[in-house]
Parts: structure tokens; C-alpha cells; sequence
């Protein structure tokens, strides 16, 4: 979700392709790693969303083609060239600020683990939000539909508990609304997290786990509590 965020912002044309949460079939190309967010461009594969945007942002800032408030560097190789030249994200963009660098740790380490307790807090919910998936996922036949649905669901729920447990989460929805409150903070009147001109990586990272869940009660309540309604109607219109 986080990659995606990243490029529909930069203008980047890609092609999604839904993996299965069962079969993971779609991932049978990568023989070591079956995780996702997965990006192959020009024959090189790169894992990971931190890695993933790290990368691309360090490649687009050497063709001076960065948009946004990471925007910086000089001309530089082909956009993909340094993923098989192993150069990683080393690169010219714009060094995030303290609050830009914490946030987008904050997402990783907090804000997705609560959004995902929530989102698959109940039976209902879990399968609320799986309905939402896989309607997303119109690649699917209807036997892959109707499997990642019962199956997914009560799957992650299970999941969901657990993580609950090992994260020492409390209830679910003051846990989701005090991270609302976070963000706002960290706001601090602004109109993103990089300032008010436009977004940086920490708010594509953050505004790419609310849009995958939109369809969701929990995304629903996020919206009526408010804290973060404004910044994420700011998010819409510049993504």
C-alpha cells in the first residue's frame, strides 16, 4: 500500500498484481522471498516497501525527477540501473527531518499493527475487510475470491489476536484513536509531516495503510474521530 502511495504520487506507471494470501502462487518467481510488496522493473527484483521507496527515491533524485518535499540530487544512471548495480538507496535526495524519519517508524512499528488489530478485530470485521479486498482484486477467479475470504479471514483474525497479545495492545479502538492523536501531533498545524507544500515519504507510507483500508469500519471511524480527516483529504488530492 505504501509503495503504490509512492508511485501514484511520483506519476510512476506500474501494473498490481494481487498476491493470494493462501497460495501465494503469484509469488512463485521469487524463490526466497514470499513476501510482499514484491516491485520487478526492468528484470531486477527489489523486496520490501521500505527498501522499495528508499531505492526508487534515491534513483529518481539522481534523474532529477523526485517530486515532493524529498525532492533534491542531480542527473544521474537510469532509473533502474542501480538496483542491479546493488547501489541500494543510497543516493541525493533530501535528508528527512527528525519528525519525518520517526514518523515513518512510527507507521512500521505502531501504526500498522493497530490499524491492523482493528480492521480484523471481530469475525465480522475480518470478514468485512476481506470482502473489501477481494473485491479489489478483480485478477481473481471466483473460487480465489470465495477461498481468501473464508480462509483469509478467520486466518487474521487469529492473527490479529496475537499480535495484540505480543504487541501489548489494549483496546482496540482507543489504541487506533490515540494514534490519531500521535499523528495530529506530530502535525503540529502543518499540512503533512514534510511541511506544507507537500508530502514527504512518512505521510505516502502512513496515507498508503488508511487508503488500503478505506472500505473498513475502522477507516470509517478515523474519519468521524477527525484527527486525521484533513491531512488524508490533503493526502487524496496531492496523491
Amino acid at each position: 500500500a505504501a509503495v503504490k502511495a509512492f508511485l501514484d504520487f511520483q506519476g510512476l506507471p506500474y501494473r498490481t498484481v494481487e498476491v493470494h494470501p493462501i497460495s501465494k502462487s503469484q509469488l512463485k518467481f521469487s524463490t526466497r522471498y514470499k513476501k510482499v510488496p514484491v516491485l520487478v522493473a526492468d528484470g531486477v527484483q527489489c523486496n520490501d516497501s521500505n527498501e522499495i521507496i528508499d531505492s526508487l527515491t534515491a534513483l529518481l533524485a539522481r534523474e532529477g525527477r523526485l517530486r515532493g518535499a524529498s525532492a533534491g540530487g542531480a542527473v544521474g544512471e537510469g532509473l533502474f540501473g542501480a538496483f542491479a548495480g546493488g547501489r541500494g538507496g543510497r543516493g541525493a535526495a533530501r535528508e528527512p527531518s527528525e519528525t519525518e524519519a520517526r514518523m515513518r517508524r512510527w507507521v512500521d512499528e505502531r501504526f500498522v499493527r493497530v490499524v491492523t488489530v482493528n480492521i480484523y478485530e471481530t469475525v465480522g470485521e475480518s470478514f468485512q475487510t476481506f470482502d473489501y479486498i477481494t473485491t479489489e482484486c478483480e485478477s481473481w477467479g471466483p473460487v480465489e475470491r470465495h477461498g481468501a475470504r473464508v480462509v483469509g479471514a478467520g486466518l487474521m483474525y487469529v492473527i490479529a489476536k496475537r499480535m495484540k497479545t505480543k504487541y501489548n495492545l489494549g483496546e482496540s479502538r482507543a489504541e487506533l484513536f490515540a494514534c490519531c492523536d500521535e499523528f495530529d501531533k506530530a502535525l503540529a498545524g502543518r499540512r503533512f509531516l514534510a511541511g506544507d507544500k507537500a508530502p514527504g515519504n512518512a505521510d505516502l507510507c502512513a496515507f498508503g495503510v488508511l487508503r488500503a483500508v478505506a472500505g473498513t469500519d475502522s477507516f470509517r471511524e478515523i474519519m468521524v474521530h477527525g484527527k486525521m480527516k484533513p491531512w488524508f483529504l490533503a493526502m487524496e488530492a496531492a496523491v
